[in-house]
């Protein structure tokens, strides 16, 4: 499983403690290995999450993409590139892939069985 083999990556990774900046906001202390990376802004979009990486000092980091993040990991993977930690990000960055990848298959899996269940009945 995924899981699995993801593990150690993902309890590397600790959410201490967050702060409520607003009613839509808030702001996620992110400690990697006992080391302080910065934070994960999460804002409430109504129907949508994004997340921002920022450093200690509450400066953002703007995405390589320009894009906010659709996953805390990935604004997580973002802080792990700023602190010059390429293996790490690295490795969520396969993990996150590698969920996308099961993530497609299961959709492919359900719109085929949907396709033969709805030719069967109707």
């Amino acid at each position: 499983m995924i899981q699995d083999q993801y593990s150690a990556t993902l309890s590397a990774i600790n959410f201490p403690c967050y702060t409520q900046s607003s009613s839509k906001t808030k702001d996620y202390l992110v400690v990697v290995d006992g080391k302080d990376y910065g934070m994960v802004r999460e804002i409430n979009c109504g129907n949508r999450f994004e997340y921002r990486a920022l450093m200690a000092d509450g400066n953002y980091i703007e995405p390589v993409s320009d894009i906010f993040h659709a996953s805390a990991i990935d604004a997580v993977c973002e802080l792990a590139r700023r602190h010059h930690d390429n293996e790490f990000a690295n490795q969520l960055t396969d993990y996150v892939i590698a969920v996308s990848q099961v993530q497609e298959l299961a959709s492919a899996q359900l719109r085929k069985n949907t396709k033969y269940l709805l030719s069967e009945h109707f």
